[in-house]
């Protein structure tokens, strides 16, 4: 398996070889992370968590418990949109880039 398994906790860790990149995988993980930003509507999801938000704050009479709950789900579609975004960039290193 690519990822290093850390012996005292057993976490994974991908660990890349930046001295062994050269131009052309940088180029192939470029095309890499486009081709699936397009695939998994990144852009879409990024638009629609901003919609969210300026919706919400329209909304938004003042702070009560009301606005308690309005952070906890601007805070769950952000981290929606970041864990999107983690693993595209991941899953792309994986895919293009020389790691042990």
């Amino acid at each position: 398996m690519p990822l290093r398994i850390n012996p005292t906790t057993g976490d994974k860790r991908l660990v890349i070889n930046f001295h062994d990149i050269e131009k052309r995988h940088w180029e192939k993980f470029d095309l890499r992370i486009k081709d699936r930003m397009h695939q998994r509507k990144l852009e879409e999801h990024i638009s629609n968590l901003s919609l969210f938000i300026r919706s919400q704050n329209c909304d938004s009479p003042s702070i009560t418990d009301h606005t308690l709950t309005f952070d906890d789900e601007i805070q769950q579609e952000i981290d929606s949109t970041w864990n999107r975004i983690i693993c595209l960039i991941i899953n792309s290193c994986i895919e293009t880039l020389p790691h042990f």
